[in-house]
């Protein structure tokens, strides 16, 4: 069986849900190929990615944690900014 979420972000998700029911929160949702994905997501998308098959938007935590029982999608993951590491911290 495949994991749509990282064990990571399964338990942070959990925590969220009980803590910040309402926060919506932005993801990248990746669904197979067959999936009619718009017809999926609880959100409005922000982005359509076509290559990849996925979307961006914002969805509350329980869910991203529903979502990620549904059968045709493949990957959730939280949308957020990533910084390289910089070249001094590998040393």
């Amino acid at each position: 069986m495949r994991e749509t979420l990282t064990p990571e972000l399964r338990q942070l998700l959990q925590t969220m849900a009980q803590a910040h029911a309402t926060q919506a929160i932005p993801f990248i949702v990746t669904a197979d190929a067959d999936c009619r994905i718009a017809e999926v997501v609880p959100f409005p998308i922000d982005n359509a990615f076509e290559i990849i098959h996925a979307v961006s938007g914002r969805m509350t935590a329980a869910q991203a944690l529903a979502l990620a029982q549904h059968p045709q999608i493949e990957r959730i993951e939280y949308d957020g900014q990533m910084h390289a590491l910089a070249a001094q911290a590998l040393r």
